[in-house]
């Protein structure tokens, strides 16, 4: 008994010891604390750190990641399959072997038992397996979980890019409603400014009350702007936490690099070449595609199962009708070697009722279903590609239009205010004037932001973020 626990204990200390070597090398494998980049919440965030953040923290894509270790192990027990399959089994067994003796005396009111025989029992047994010829099933299974990979790869590719994208129009939509913010700030102390010019008009008796009213409405007008404008941005604001992963009652500053009156480009590529690079590229269709081959695998795999197989087996049987202790003292008990047997296996299914032909038909008709999946996908990627493509091309030929609008505008505002300051306009001409630069100023922040997020929507139907 005392090598028995010797032994034991021995055993745990191997354990113990192995457990902290795999500790020591699993930290230094994983980075510490302050090894990673920490991003500063409170100062101007580029867009690069926005989606830092966004993919750190979005559950989908670490779910995504969870599914694709999941299924490399499930490559991993493919694999296995090609190898022999041992297993070692071993039992103990204490008992008494007793006799029931009838009554010998009619005063006894009880049956009585007669201890025959007391003893243990150990026995160990080797059992290994190996399949040798299987028309290809564990090939075709292998093939398949490696295709069900490049589904999960290509699905967590299609998450990163819907994340890439959503956080980047979020990020935009925030700089445009800033930008919004700050023209109708300038917009709202021009009119202000002109409400004051015409008071002192009319104070001068050149202008009449009623001018002072319609300034009034204008200046209303703007400050009601205004305020929409202030409750987007404040939407805005809270929305690009949202997608960030992150609480959206922080408030984030953005580091803007690039100004409203920035020149843009058209699309770099052609309309044929962005459709044939979606086509190619964009996840769902990898991901489609390679559901479409699985199930052809998986279709040969349903039609060879109907035929036979060939294995070898080995089995190895050890007694030992004594203690454990006495057979770590001496090989005396060796001769308890009881038996071996060693056997070629062959399965061949007969009769199943119908069973695989119906597996193989089903197979078929999930087969002939992706086939259509994927052609019914390649018109919508070419159409997703085409209306993205076109957009980008308006929305790059409208803000060159809204940049010379704000020029033609601002032009016009300052000779109306030069006549009218010279009483030769008349004061609804100056507040058109006002009213024009002021939706040209509109426009060139919206068509600018749009374009930015309408180039990141070609790259997304390209499969290129």
């Amino acid at each position: 008994m005392g090598k028995r626990i010797a032994v034991i204990q021995a055993k745990a200390y191997i354990a113990l010891i192995f457990g902290l070597l795999i500790s020591i090398k699993v930290g230094l494998l994983m980075p510490t604390f302050a090894e990673i980049e920490a991003i500063d919440l409170s100062a101007s965030l580029t867009l690069e750190q926005c989606l830092q953040l966004a993919l750190e923290n979005s559950t989908s894509v670490k779910n995504n990641q969870i599914s694709l270790a999941i299924q490399n192990l499930r490559i991993k027990d493919a694999e296995s399959n090609f190898y022999p399959d041992f297993s070692l089994s071993g039992n103990y067994t204490l008992s008494d072997q007793l006799r029931r003796m009838q009554r010998i005396r009619e005063n006894l009111d009880k049956d009585t038992f007669v201890l025959l025989e007391q003893g243990e029992n150990y026995n160990f047994g080797l059992t290994g397996r190996y399949t040798i010829w299987d028309f290809g099933q564990r090939w075709l299974n292998l093939l398949q979980e490696k295709e069900s990979l490049k589904s999960q790869e290509s699905r967590n590719e299609r998450t990163r890019q819907s994340l890439i994208y959503e956080v980047t129009q979020a990020y935009y939509e925030v700089l445009k409603s800033q930008a919004l913010v700050i023209v109708n700030k300038e917009i709202l102390q021009r009119s202000r400014d002109n409400r004051q010019r015409v008071e002192a008009f009319v104070e001068a008796g050149i202008q009449i009350e009623a001018d002072i009213a319609a300034a009034q409405v204008q200046e209303a007008n703007n400050e009601l702007t205004l305020l929409n404008n202030q409750n987007q941005l404040d939407i805005a604001l809270s929305n690009l936490p949202r997608v960030m992963g992150l609480d959206p009652s922080i408030r984030i500053s953005l580091a803007e690099i690039e100004k409203p009156m920035t020149s843009v480009t058209p699309p770099n590529v052609t309309l044929d070449k962005a459709i044939e690079k979606a086509l190619k590229n964009r996840p769902e269709f990898v991901e489609n595609t390679a559901t479409s081959n699985r199930l052809q695998y998986s279709l040969q795999l349903a039609r060879i199962q109907r035929f036979p197989t060939v294995g070898v087996e080995y089995l190895h049987n050890m007694d030992l009708d004594t203690y454990f202790d006495d057979f770590f003292d001496t090989y005396e008990h060796l001769e308890h070697l009881r038996d071996w047997r060693a056997a070629a296996t062959f399965n061949f299914p007969l009769f199943d009722s119908g069973v695989r032909k119906r597996q193989v038909q089903n197979v078929e008709l999930q087969l002939e279903q992706s086939q259509e999946n994927i052609e019914d996908l390649k018109r919508t990627i070419a159409l997703d590609a085409r209306q993205s493509y076109l957009n980008l091309a308006s929305r790059a030929k409208a803000t060159d239009i809204a940049e010379k609008q704000v020029r033609n505008a601002r032009l016009n505002l300052d000779v109306t205010k030069g006549r009218y300051d010279l009483e030769r306009a008349f004061l609804l001409e100056l507040l058109q004037a006002q009213t024009d630069y002021a939706q040209a100023l509109t426009n060139q922040v919206r068509s600018f932001y749009d374009y930015k997020i309408a180039r990141t929507a070609l790259q997304k139907a390209m499969g290129d973020l």
